[in-house]
């Protein structure tokens, strides 16, 4: 039999791994830094956020929102573990995921499925964002000045912060 959740699945991944690739949210944060009017990675997410948990036509549809709303939070929380993704789009992911968590609080007037649902996504992006800090990796030792002259001193200039002295 055909597994519709495994598919929706596979289907919201393969597009929000394409979407939420690091480079990509970095050069999205690049390109609206450089001029305003291109879509910024803020507007991505929120485009997204607006789309998986659009309201459902039909109740048959639930279940499939929610693989796809949990694929969504998983993947948000994969980029902002993702230690190549900038700090710039990790700081804008996290802001994101509490953005979700905070409009995901329990409600009365939802059904019972969709407050068990909300509160499992919740919990999972608050275990997120309270995890602790990884610790700070120690600073790299600094080079040394290589010998001679800076870049671009004529070959044979002996001190180039003499010049002029003594003469």
């Amino acid at each position: 039999m055909f597994d519709l959740a495994s598919a929706a699945d596979a289907a919201a991944s393969i597009t929000l791994r394409a979407l939420l690739h690091p480079s990509r949210a970095a050069r999205l944060v690049e390109q609206h830094r450089r001029d305003a009017s291109r879509l910024n990675f803020n507007g991505l997410l929120n485009a997204l956020d607006n789309a998986v948990f659009a309201a459902v036509s039909s109740p048959d549809q639930m279940p499939l929102a929610q693989v796809i709303q949990d694929r969504f939070v998983s993947s948000l929380i994969e980029l902002s573990l993702n230690e190549n993704a900038s700090p710039v789009v990790r700081a804008k992911t996290d802001a994101k995921l509490r953005g979700i968590s905070n409009r995901l609080e329990p409600s009365l007037f939802s059904a019972q499925e969709v407050r068990t649902h909300n509160a499992w996504l919740r919990g999972r992006i608050e275990a997120h964002l309270n995890r602790p800090a990884a610790p700070a990796p120690a600073s790299a030792p600094q080079a040394d000045i290589p010998q001679g002259s800076p870049i671009g001193a004529g070959m044979m200039e002996l001190c180039w912060h003499c010049e002029g002295i003594g003469d």
